[in-house]
């Protein structure tokens, strides 16, 4: 979908629009595409412009300041593991897993705003087609063993991987153990954890998900869920426990943000609320041809960039300092719950204030936070 010069301009663009710090991942770039190949063996895609292409998008982020990572599958493989690196199950088939397909994984919005935001949300959801929140989508996939798993980031280590890249991303072993067989979870865990040990020793990887044993050198985490497994009620009111544990420490980010859908507002509140930074997906081609909502097209970048503004000038202090409290906010009249008004608190006093209601609230601390907006003030 995307050459590796319609990326460069696509960055270009998002800088000319005063967005000075962008990470960019290059999802399907090697070889397969989004059906990727056994990693040892691939490489980036002669379609994309081959690895004199790559290299000039790479030299260009570096000359400012952004890094490039190439997103690859460690454990899975979409064309086929072979057959003396395969899983098999207990009647001696091959093992599948899946992995999250980026043009439909994420769903915007839906039900857990409706729960946040109350009937007025639920209300304007109501008009919006279902077709916007496909749900999430999965490419299945073969699953390598873990005793595989030491020849696989033997080969990634090669300079091939690095050369034209800041890293990669994983998009497998944050969220997937290969613990089928005669391994056991623990013992998969551990391994996984030795192997990105070693890896990180010569290059570097983030992650897609935030299982604990993979983030000890991870440099960032992206599609953090922000869903929690009981519905929020007056007797139960979620908490983000993984950004608690994270901010400060690893940089994240949530699912990506689709600015063309009608909640979009929502999905960039939670996100600022939870301290994420802000996440997008791009292609370069008409939106028209795809029924995918996540692939943004320029015509909504000022959109983007108000976002990033607006996070930019919450969050981009706090990014070295704890999450230490996170609370439904109280009203001014009767100190009673106010619905759809959230206050995360950070270390060194800084807090911020998210409100997901379509009139402005008065908080019991006497803060004003507009409709829909968020507002950080510093104690």
């Amino acid at each position: 979908f995307c050459s590796a010069e319609n990326a460069q301009n696509l960055v270009s663009s998002l800088l000319g629009r005063g967005i000075s710090r962008v990470s960019l991942c290059y999802r399907g770039a090697l070889t397969g595409g989004l059906s990727q190949s056994e990693l040892y063996s691939a490489g980036f895609r002669l379609s994309l412009g081959g690895s004199g292409k790559l290299k000039d998008l790479h030299e260009f982020m570096r000359s400012r300041s952004c890094p490039l990572y190439i997103g690859a599958e460690a454990i899975l493989a979409v064309k086929g593991v072979r057959n003396s690196r395969a899983v098999y199950d207990i009647f001696g088939n091959k093992a599948y897993d899946a992995i999250l397909d980026p043009l439909s994984a994420y769903p915007a919005g839906g039900a857990r705003l409706s729960v946040r935001v109350g009937a007025a949300a639920a209300a304007q959801e109501s008009q919006i087609s279902p077709s916007l929140y496909p749900g999430t989508g999965t490419i299945r996939a073969g699953l390598a063993s873990v005793s595989a798993v030491n020849e696989i980031f033997d080969s990634v280590t090669d300079e091939k991987y690095f050369k034209n890249s800041d890293g990669l991303l994983f998009s497998d072993l944050g969220r997937i153990l290969s613990s089928y067989g005669d391994t056991d979870r623990q013992t998969a865990a551990a391994i996984t954890g030795e192997m990105l040990t070693r890896f990180a020793e010569t290059g570097t990887y983030s992650l897609t998900g935030a299982n604990a044993y993979a983030l000890a050198h991870a440099s960032a985490v992206t599609g953090l869920g922000f869903d929690t497994q009981y519905t929020e009620s007056a007797a139960y009111e979620p908490v983000p426990f993984a950004e608690i544990i994270l901010h400060g420490r690893i940089a994240y980010s949530g699912n990506p943000v689709d600015a063309a859908a009608p909640l979009y507002r929502f999905d960039m509140l939670q996100a600022i609320e939870y301290g994420a930074l802000p996440s997008f997906m791009w292609v370069w081609s008409d939106k028209s041809a795809y029924s995918y909502t996540y692939y943004q097209q320029s015509d909504l970048m000022p959109v983007i960039a108000e976002y990033y503004s607006t996070a930019n000038e919450i969050l981009s202090d706090l990014a070295g300092r704890g999450i230490i409290r996170h609370e439904r906010v109280l009203n001014s009249s009767d100190g009673g719950a106010l619905t759809g008004v959230y206050k995360t608190s950070y270390s060194g006093g800084a807090c911020v204030y998210v409100n997901y209601n379509p009139t402005p609230v008065t908080t019991a601390d006497n803060v004003v936070v507009g409709a829909y907006d968020c507002v950080r003030i510093d104690r």
